[in-house]
């Protein structure tokens, strides 16, 4: 069953009713675009606490040299104005597998940190995740897992998309109500 305009909004009214963490992911937001390296340990820190302080001792380097060379692939999908609806998985499928392949294996950013670091590098085409989302679609940890995630939820969302414009609200990007709807409807039950 498709994810609808009706089911987000109700989504992202529990989630703002229920996440004090939101307010996190706004500042990160804010600072992104100037200091993504700082938006994302913000993001880590905050969302993925327990797998934080394996992190912060060795890790911020790495990352830090994930996210630039990550920079050509962003810039590209900037570039040509793309976003979940409609961005072409076929053709940066493999792109998309080899940064979520290099986020995953740094300590403390793991499967759902690289979800995450992700995000907060491009909010309009990438979709979060956590064990839950995960376990709920049926998918597994590896970069092809995360590839297929992200066609699921493109597909999900093609009936929105076709009557309105987004964003609705606040600057909000599709990719980040739909991670609300997932981790209103799987998460935050548990």
């Amino acid at each position: 069953m498709a994810i609808t305009l009706k089911k987000l909004e109700r989504a992202h009214k529990k989630y703002k009713k229920h996440e004090r963490r939101g307010s996190l992911y706004d500042d990160a937001v804010q600072i992104a675009d100037e200091y993504p390296l700082q938006a994302a340990e913000l993001i880590l820190a905050t969302w993925n606490p327990s797998q934080f302080r394996d992190f912060i001792d060795e890790s911020p380097a790495k990352l830090k040299d994930v996210i630039e060379d990550a920079e050509p692939l962003l810039l590209d999908l900037e570039d040509n104005g793309v976003d979940i609806s409609n961005v072409d998985f076929d053709d940066i499928g493999d792109d998309v597998k080899q940064l979520y392949s290099n986020l995953s294996v740094i300590k403390g950013v793991e499967y759902t940190g690289a979800a995450k670091v992700m995000h907060i590098l491009d909010r309009e085409v990438f979709v979060m995740w956590d064990r839950n989302i995960r376990k709920a679609y049926k998918v597994g940890t590896d970069d092809e897992s995360y590839l297929s995630f992200q066609r699921m939820m493109q597909k999900e969302v093609k009936d929105i998309v076709k009557n309105i414009n987004w964003p609705l609200r606040n600057e909000q990007t599709l990719a980040k109500a739909i991670d609300e709807y997932n981790y209103v409807k799987y998460t935050l039950k548990k």
